[in-house]
Protein backbone atom coordinates (compact mmCIF):
# COMPACT_ATOMS: atom_id res chain seq x y z
CA UNK A 1 0.00 0.00 0.00
CA UNK A 2 1.51 3.30 -0.81
CA UNK A 3 0.77 6.17 2.06
CA UNK A 4 2.52 8.85 0.49
CA UNK A 5 0.75 12.37 0.56
CA UNK A 6 -0.22 13.79 -2.90
CA UNK A 7 -0.35 17.17 -4.74
CA UNK A 8 -4.01 15.95 -5.00
CA UNK A 9 -5.09 19.88 -6.86
CA UNK A 10 -3.97 22.13 -9.19
CA UNK A 11 -3.33 24.73 -7.19
CA UNK A 12 -0.62 22.48 -5.16
CA UNK A 13 0.35 21.68 -8.06
CA UNK A 14 1.38 25.44 -8.85
CA UNK A 15 2.43 25.69 -5.55
CA UNK A 16 4.58 23.32 -6.11
CA UNK A 17 6.34 24.11 -9.14
CA UNK A 18 6.70 27.35 -8.11
CA UNK A 19 9.16 25.92 -5.37
CA UNK A 20 10.97 23.64 -7.86
CA UNK A 21 12.01 26.79 -10.30
CA UNK A 22 12.83 28.92 -6.65
CA UNK A 23 14.90 25.61 -6.53
CA UNK A 24 16.47 25.87 -9.52
CA UNK A 25 17.46 29.62 -9.39
CA UNK A 26 19.09 28.51 -5.36
CA UNK A 27 19.51 25.01 -5.40
CA UNK A 28 21.60 25.34 -2.22
CA UNK A 29 18.87 27.38 -0.20
CA UNK A 30 16.24 24.92 2.05
CA UNK A 31 12.81 24.38 -0.06
CA UNK A 32 9.58 24.78 1.97
CA UNK A 33 7.23 21.75 1.35
CA UNK A 34 4.21 22.67 -0.29
CA UNK A 35 1.84 20.76 1.68
CA UNK A 36 3.08 21.54 5.34
CA UNK A 37 5.22 24.39 4.84
CA UNK A 38 8.53 22.41 6.89
CA UNK A 39 11.71 23.27 5.55
CA UNK A 40 13.76 20.57 3.61
CA UNK A 41 11.68 19.47 0.52
CA UNK A 42 13.85 17.11 -1.23
CA UNK A 43 13.32 17.80 -5.13
CA UNK A 44 15.12 15.31 -7.45
CA UNK A 45 15.49 16.65 -11.03
CA UNK A 46 14.39 13.25 -13.80
CA UNK A 47 14.39 15.60 -16.61
CA UNK A 48 14.52 14.29 -20.12
CA UNK A 49 14.98 17.64 -22.22
CA UNK A 50 14.12 18.41 -24.42
CA UNK A 51 10.97 16.54 -24.09
CA UNK A 52 9.64 16.94 -20.80
CA UNK A 53 10.61 18.02 -17.27
CA UNK A 54 10.04 15.46 -14.20
CA UNK A 55 10.92 16.45 -10.67
CA UNK A 56 10.01 14.19 -7.71
CA UNK A 57 9.11 15.58 -4.25
CA UNK A 58 9.42 14.15 -1.12
CA UNK A 59 9.33 15.75 2.32
CA UNK A 60 10.21 13.49 5.08
CA UNK A 61 7.87 15.60 7.73
CA UNK A 62 4.66 15.28 6.25
CA UNK A 63 5.17 11.95 3.80
CA UNK A 64 4.93 13.82 0.88
CA UNK A 65 5.87 12.01 -1.92
CA UNK A 66 4.79 13.00 -5.68
CA UNK A 67 6.10 13.92 -8.70
CA UNK A 68 5.61 17.00 -11.38
CA UNK A 69 5.25 16.24 -15.36
CA UNK A 70 6.11 19.35 -17.23
CA UNK A 71 5.75 18.32 -21.07
CA UNK A 72 7.38 20.32 -23.76
CA UNK A 73 6.07 22.06 -26.35
CA UNK A 74 5.27 19.54 -29.43
CA UNK A 75 8.03 19.51 -32.31
CA UNK A 76 7.72 18.92 -35.64
CA UNK A 77 9.59 16.45 -36.90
Amino acid sequence: MNSHKKLDTQDLVRVALRRVRRWQDSPNEPVACPLCEAPGLEIIDRSTRPYSEWYVLTCAHCGLGDTIHVPSAARNV
